[in-house]
């Protein structure tokens, strides 16, 4: 084969390992679009093979995963910020994820604007057993401006909260539910406004 037919293969490789969409990627190589976030307390890790802490995280593959062991806190956040996508490039987000360990604490998913301002769109806590699940993201975007898809994990209260996710995935469909269902962010609820003493109009 020519110089050219070989480049032309190369680049054909490139593009399906990094995803047909900006904001796939199956972490085999690099992060491909996305980004560490710079206000964060620590970042996320691209790793062929196991996670390094014993009875967490997958035993195998190629995947992004947090490492919570020392010297991470409880409840400290990683967030890796994905490219600039419209509606154009989809509307479905799906990807897997791995959630084993006793100190498994929370994966999170937004939706982030122009403006750097978030909506939780997905969030799944606690440990999941030691096997890949997959997950389902309905997204509202607009060709008028630009999103990122931002992933969020948290540390937990010891070494056993490895987080790892793999074969992000944008696409566009008629039908996207989120899976699990389980995964919608609940919205709090404000406490109940004490009723106000009413005052007596008797005379003193």
């Amino acid at each position: 084969m020519n110089v050219g037919t070989a480049v032309v293969i190369f680049a054909a490789f490139a593009t399906f390992a990094r995803g047909a969409s900006k904001a796939d990627c199956n972490f085999d190589r690099d992060f491909c679009g996305y980004t560490q976030d710079l206000h964060d307390q620590f970042d996320w890790t691209q790793i062929n093979g196991s996670t390094p802490s014993s009875y967490t995280g997958p035993d195998a593959g190629t995947f992004a995963f947090i490492e919570t062991s020392w010297p991470r806190l409880n409840a400290e956040a990683a967030r890796l910020i994905g490219p600039d996508i419209q509606l154009s490039d989809g509307n479905c987000l799906t990807f897997t994820y791995h959630m084993k360990g006793l100190n498994v604490r929370q994966l999170n998913v937004y939706l982030q604007d122009v403006s750097g301002s978030r909506m939780l769109l997905w969030s799944v806590s606690g440990e999941q057993g030691d096997l890949w699940h997959a997950a389902r993201v309905p997204l509202s975007l607009s060709n008028l401006k630009s999103s990122k898809i931002v992933f969020e994990g948290y540390s937990g209260t010891g070494y056993m909260g490895d987080i790892a996710i793999d074969n992000v995935k944008l696409t566009t469909a008629s039908s996207c539910h989120l899976l699990p269902t389980s995964a919608k962010p609940t919205t709090p609820t404000s406490p109940p406004v004490p009723p106000v003493p009413s005052m007596s109009l008797h005379p003193c």
